[in-house]
């Protein structure tokens, strides 16, 4: 891997070097398609020897499209682009663009890394928001890095370098045969998404607090479940569930080894979940790049509902490194010494539990900070630090 020479000299590079009165690279004021578009932008950095890739089919999204990806010392990025006006902001951990929440891109934002991780393991692999606006946009949420086209090569180059020479290339290989380029079509309609614009509340409004929307909604349920008990109508399970599920997303931190039980939502039974220790474990089937090794976590879920439950496919689980950069499990490892991995058809009936590992490839110098567990579709949020 590089060191921090490598990562001086990219800096180096990329940034304007006047040669008799004029820059190699245009300086920030004269970047093409800044407060336009974020693709000339992320161009600039092909002169200097990175990967630049715009309008890729997301790994195993067919229907889906990943707006960027660049490769350089530094890592991998992939950076979403999102057209919105307005103040946007970091409250309490949370992105809002004019006061509204926009979990939304960030979530999609950590997936898209992670996709673009499986490709290649144990390369970092950092989510990146770019907004085109000519002022700078700084900051980071849930291990997403924010920018603005007037700032995100400063963004990227301020990263640690992290591949030498020979690590860049092969990553390079990798992506450019594996991220198929988009249709017209998936290309449009991503352009329709990015345009998406969260709307200000009108003139004269009042924009509800947190806490006090959830008072607002539960209270709507508990009319609606007293008018329909009133009209001798049976409250079954599932108005139950829904009811539950007026509660909102929930995130809960924990010590590693902790169960952890969520609430019942309409997506899913109350679940006890456990993440053991992250241990060093051999691959018994699969490739392991040099200068990696391989962590498994083993995962434990009961179910205390009275409903069944489903490992749904977009559920997730994530080593996140002391440098948040977060990691996705390595597809390519069939079987693990530590035990059997965890069925990605996992189906289980009220009061059943299931365990089983979770395999990730990682640089051998990655130190884990916490294990994340991601519940789809519900969206709950599960985080286990790692002492």
């Amino acid at each position: 891997m590089a060191g921090g020479s490598a990562h001086a000299l990219s800096r180096r590079r990329v940034r304007p070097a006047r040669t008799a009165g004029r820059s190699r690279l245009p300086a920030a004021d004269a970047r093409p398609g800044v407060g336009a578009s974020a693709a000339p932008v992320l161009n600039l950095m092909r002169a200097n020897g990175w990967l630049v890739l715009h309008d890729r089919v997301w790994p195993g999204r067919a229907g889906s499209l990943i707006d960027h990806v660049v490769a350089g010392p530094a890592g991998v990025f992939v950076v979403s682009e999102h057209h919105w006006s307005g103040a946007i902001s970091v409250d309490e951990g949370a992105l809002r663009c004019r006061g509204a929440l926009r979990v939304v891109a960030v979530g999609d934002a950590v997936e898209a890394a992670a996709a673009v991780s499986s490709l290649v393991p144990g390369v970092p692999v950092t989510p990146v928001l770019c907004f085109p606006r000519p002022e700078p946009v700084d900051g980071s949420t849930r291990g997403v890095l924010l920018s603005s086209t007037e700032n995100v090569l400063d963004v990227l180059l301020d990263e640690p370098g992290r591949l030498d020479a020979e690590d860049l290339r092969a990553v390079t290989r990798a992506l450019a045969s594996s991220l198929r380029p988009a249709d017209r079509t998936l290309r449009r309609t991503a352009e329709l998404a990015r345009a998406e614009d969260p709307q200000p509340a009108p003139p004269g409004a009042r924009r509800l607090a947190p806490e006090r929307h959830h008072r607002v909604r539960w209270l709507v349920a508990a009319l609606l479940v007293a008018a329909v008990a009133l009209a001798g109508v049976t409250v079954g399970p599932r108005v139950r569930d829904w009811v539950d599920g007026l509660r909102g997303q929930e995130h809960v931190t924990a010590a590693i080894g902790t169960p952890v039980v969520t609430a019942r939502t309409p997506f899913h039974p109350p679940l006890r979940i456990t993440a053991d220790r992250p241990t060093p474990t051999t691959a018994r089937a699969g490739r392991v790049p040099a200068g990696t090794h391989v962590i498994a976590v083993r995962i434990t879920v009961h179910n205390e509902g009275s409903g069944p439950w489903r490992l749904h496919g977009w559920t997730s689980v994530r080593l996140v490194d002391v440098q948040a950069l977060a990691h996705a499990p390595d597809r390519g490892i069939g079987r693990v010494a530590a035990g059997p991995l965890m069925s990605s058809s996992l189906r289980l009936r009220p009061g059943a539990t299931a365990s089983g590992y979770f395999a990730f490839t990682l640089p051998t110098r990655v130190k884990i900070g916490q294990v994340r567990v991601a519940l789809a579709p519900s969206g709950d949020l599960i985080t286990w630090t790692v002492g």
